[in-house]
């Protein structure tokens, strides 16, 4: 079983700068020389890791958000209920700090305080299906080993 470490890792590998970035930070840890880019690059990494935790179901080919999560539509609604809740916590909190405009007035502390934890649960939660759609940088390192033989 991956670590949270690994999770963040594979999760964000392929993510665009400076969600990349910010993954890096939720991985080790912000030293005092990073609020400076933190500070600069947060209101833009915020917004991209909306994009980039909202396009997960269809860069997987699935066609529901459902169908990334559980591997198929489920029969009953109930069964869904509670990965959809989670996943929808996840892009509520991601929509609110992407919706900032003045992280001035928040403070990049703040920002920090905000947008790394949020990092760590996106990749804790997501992990599993991103795995098994192939879209971590392990499991797509392995199909395109398995792919070049």
């Amino acid at each position: 079983m991956a670590r949270l470490k690994e999770k963040v890792e594979q999760v964000y590998d392929s993510a665009p700068s400076p969600v990349s970035n910010f993954a890096r930070f939720a991985r080790d840890g912000l030293d005092n020389k990073d609020y400076k880019f933190v500070e600069s690059n947060g209101p833009q990494a915020a917004r991209q890791l909306l994009k980039f935790v909202s396009e997960l179901p269809e860069k997987a080919g699935c066609l529901t958000v459902e169908q990334f999560l559980l591997g198929v539509k489920p029969s009953n609604a109930a069964a869904a209920s509670k990965p959809l809740q989670d996943w929808e916590t996840l892009v509520k909190r991601a929509f609110e700090l992407a919706k900032i405009t003045d992280w001035d007035e928040a403070g990049v502390r703040d920002m920090a305080e905000q947008l790394l934890p949020l990092l760590r649960d996106v990749a804790e939660f997501v992990y599993p299906a991103a795995t098994a759609w192939g879209l971590t940088s392990k499991t797509i390192a392995r199909s395109s080993i398995g792919s070049s033989t």
